[in-house]
């Protein structure tokens, strides 16, 4: 054989690639799937990298909430997700113990491309071994309402009519989440020509929305993050990161009261400790305080009747302490509380960013998870089966003050659950009684004429829920 048929009997490049990708996406996922079918598995085939667009079209309208009776009697879910497989959970026991042995998993792909932003945050798969509590700073009430009764003060007439509730609550989430760490100061900062912390907000954005790009699951993430588009938000992640070193380096140097003090409970944390907390602390809680307050106004205009008692509770609680709220009253408001959990029930927070990656090979139950699996909850599947909620397709706040049946803690869990649930969770309930509270006392509202029929129920970090708009009025 010559020289040249020697090289000529080697498969080309384009052929190696192809075949690669045919069984890394194609073929090894069907075959896994075939082996969990024949072990009495329910599965799904997708074909490659559909999986995330059907999950996430699925559950931001009404057909995630009738996907627990596509499979009645079934305790979990296998399919096909890039080149991986994906399981399910239906089962309060799978749930469960997916749950209390968080040990046994790491943070799905998505989150990594954003561990430079996080470094080794509580929401990062890095995260050190101090309480979770340790790194949130202590706050008044009285600074919080403030905040808020500061913010809609300041809302113009021009913009009543379609006015961007959601834009506005990130505002608000942002800024009042930046004087708890950085006081004053955080006026005397901007980026790229923004205030830090929208310019942060849209950072996020960026960042989330270009992980869950197709390329990141065909070429994997070492790959995709030498693309140009991710090179550039590194670099903006860094920058940030170095502006907020400064603002806490000037903090430190000469502390102001503006509700809060940046030092936190023990253990002591460095600046950069104190960088990461914050992180993390700003991406859970603007996502879900947003969410929440956006979505249970939207459900206010949906269903008025609750209108009244909101009001009535909120009159009869601030009346007790002259106009000014104390934590002993957010912790009454017992109807608004009850029709947060409905609203969280209907409208979860971002339940398609909840998978975990097994790191070793162990098992839930009888269900054998092997590493590199992943594992997520379908938190629809039990907030909308019959067995926990009567009437589950009709919304009714009422359910949770007069129910007498004790749920499993894990059939509820509208902020995940274990230790890795979300960081600020009681914080962002208590802003969401603080803002819609004085929203309340403050405005009118109705929906603008193009979002009177909402079919998103949920969303992503990177998403901004803009097709909800109010029209506002002074009470």
């Amino acid at each position: 054989m010559t020289y040249h048929n020697i090289f000529d009997s080697i498969p080309s490049l384009p052929y190696i690639l192809t075949l690669t990708v045919l069984l890394r996406y194609l073929i090894f996922p069907a075959f896994k799937l075939q082996f969990l079918r024949y072990k009495g598995l329910c599965t799904l085939y997708y074909p490659p990298i559909v999986y995330q667009r059907h999950w996430n079209t699925s559950i931001k309208t009404k057909a995630g909430r009738h996907q627990r009776q596509m499979f009645p009697d079934q305790k979990a879910l296998a399919a096909n997700c890039g080149r991986n497989i994906i399981f399910v959970l239906y089962d309060c026991e799978y749930k469960n113990l997916f749950l209390q042995n968080q040990s046994c998993y790491k943070k799905a792909d998505s989150i990594d491309f954003i561990q430079p932003l996080l470094n080794s945050g509580l929401i990062s798969p890095q995260q050190k071994a101090f309480s979770r509590n340790s790194a949130l700073p202590e706050f008044s009430v009285s600074f919080l309402q403030k905040t808020v009764q500061n913010f809609l003060n300041n809302i113009s007439e021009s913009a009543y009519k379609k006015f961007p509730l959601v834009k506005k609550i990130e505002e608000l989430t942002g800024e009042t989440i930046g004087l708890l760490y950085f006081s004053e100061n955080l006026y005397n900062y901007t980026f790229e020509g923004k205030s830090v912390t929208l310019a942060l907000a849209e950072l996020v954005k960026q960042i989330s929305s270009s992980s869950t790009r197709p390329i990141g699951q065909l070429l994997g993430d070492r790959v995709a993050n030498r693309m140009p588009h991710y090179r550039t938000l590194k670099r903006k992640v860094q920058n940030m990161r170095q502006l907020l070193l400064k603002m806490i380096e000037e903090r430190n140097v000469q502390p102001q009261q503006v509700g809060s003090e940046l030092t936190v409970k023990e253990p002591v944390l460095t600046n950069e400790e104190i960088l990461n907390q914050f992180m993390a602390f700003f991406i859970d809680a603007i996502s879900t305080t947003k969410h929440l307050v956006c979505i249970s106004l939207y459900n206010l205009i949906q269903y008025p009747e609750y209108l009244e008692k909101l009001k009535e509770e909120r009159q009869t609680l601030y009346s007790q302490n002259e106009g000014e709220i104390k934590i002993e009253s957010l912790k009454k408001m017992e109807v608004l509380h009850s029709f947060f959990q409905e609203t969280l029930r209907f409208n979860p927070v971002a339940p398609n960013i909840l998978a975990r990656v097994a790191t070793k090979n162990h098992k839930l139950a009888d269900l054998a998870i092997r590493k590199g699996d992943q594992v997520r909850v379908d938190m629809l599947a039990s907030f909308f089966d019959e067995k926990f909620f009567q009437d589950s397709l009709r919304f009714d706040p009422d359910r949770w003050r007069k129910s007498k049946q004790k749920l499993d803690p894990f059939t509820y869990t509208p902020f995940f659950g274990g230790s890795k649930s979300c960081t600020g969770q009681n914080m962002v309930i208590m802003m969401g009684k603080v803002i819609i509270s004085e929203f309340l006392n403050k405005f009118n509202s109705t929906l603008a004429a193009d979002c009177s029929n909402l079919m998103k129920i949920v969303h992503s970090p990177h998403e901004n829920l803009n097709d909800i708009f109010f029209n506002i009025s002074r009470t």
